[in-house]
């Protein structure tokens, strides 16, 4: 009887073993006492619904406690018929019970293919009939951008965007902006020079740490970036989601600032804890793409040094929780 039973439970564990399972495979970080929050971003999902779906499905899985879209939600903009296939595969992550402190589950940039923008107003009636706006969760900032509408110095968006980011500034918050065309894209579209030469400036005056794009219907990940070049001490990381569901496209130059690059289906799950921002790239089936990590830079410590000899004025230095000084300045207000 015993031997009996003992091969029934090396069967049912053998065939549970076998079975496909819609398990994440994503390395989730243990949330210890430094944990914060965690969202998700992903991008393009336009008419590719059987696609759309398993991306939604995978979410619906890790459970973030918000979603970002950096946009092309749909194909046609004017087409209430695609709307509403939008509105029914995200339904299960739109209408969830918000999370504490959260304002919306979901949030989306506005892409090309979503104009004319009347039914993106409609959908998402929050964003006030703005093509930009921002929202603050815990202490973090998140600006939704447009590269869809006049963005260049002096322009009204421009304008809006240096404001907030001032107001920011003083809150010493943790910022992260979205946006649909990329800065610093290695497929088929390349990069946004407009955007680059009149945003990029302003995220490195203001300390922004990521940067999340679509528009490519790839993944790729850039090393930190400050003043054109790699600098992983103060650079800003931009992250390509464009694997919603749209056709892929191939990377077409491994470029410099290029540190993973792949045409795959996917979605980015963001984990944030005191000290770092966790990234994890996840495809349709659930299986890691990529991990990376950024510095939580909102977590520093101020500290008065005295130089030796008298006489001389002590200065105020900037120093993250590991002890590493920062660039960064120091705002006493």
């Amino acid at each position: 009887m015993k031997k009996i039973r003992m091969r029934k439970i090396k069967f049912l564990l053998l065939v549970f073993l076998l079975l496909p399972c819609g398990f994440v495979f994503a390395q989730v970080q243990n949330r210890s006492a430094d944990y914060l929050f965690d969202f998700v971003a992903y991008g393009d999902s336009r008419t590719g619904y059987g696609t759309h779906r398993q991306i939604v499905e995978q979410i619906g899985v890790v459970d973030p406690d918000f979603i970002l879209h950096s946009g092309d939600l749909v194909t046609t903009g004017s087409s209430t018929t695609q709307w509403n296939e939008f509105l029914n595969i995200s339904e299960p992550l739109r209408t969830r019970e918000l999370k504490p402190g959260v304002g919306q589950n979901y949030y989306p940039a506005i892409g090309n293919h979503d104009l004319p923008p009347e039914n993106y107003f409609n959908v998402f009636p929050f964003v006030n009939s703005m093509q930009y706006y921002s929202f603050d969760y815990q202490n973090f900032h998140f600006v939704s951008l447009s590269t869809e509408t006049d963005l260049v110095v002096g322009s009204d968006q421009y304008n809006w965007l240096v404001s907030d980011l001032e107001q920011v500034r003083s809150a010493n918050k943790e910022i992260i902006v979205f946006f649909h065309k990329p800065v610093y894209g290695s497929a088929n579209y390349g990069s946004d020079m407009n955007a680059r030469n009149n945003w990029v400036p302003l995220f490195e005056q203001y300390g922004v740490s990521t940067a999340v794009n679509g528009h490519s219907h790839i993944y790729e990940r850039t090393y930190p970036i400050y003043q054109n070049a790699i600098n992983n001490d103060i650079g800003t990381t931009y992250v390509i989601t464009g694997g919603g569901g749209a056709p892929l496209y191939n990377i077409v130059t491994q470029n410099w600032w290029t540190a993973k690059g792949e045409g795959v289906f996917h979605f980015v799950y963001w984990q944030v804890t005191a000290s770092k921002i966790y990234g994890t790239a996840i495809d349709r089936d659930g299986n890691v793409v990529d991990t990376f990590e950024v510095a939580n830079r909102t977590n520093n410590k101020y500290l008065i040094l005295a130089p030796a000899g008298e006489g001389k004025r002590k200065k105020v230095r900037q120093f993250t929780t590991s002890g590493e000084a920062t660039d960064d300045k120091f705002f006493p207000f």
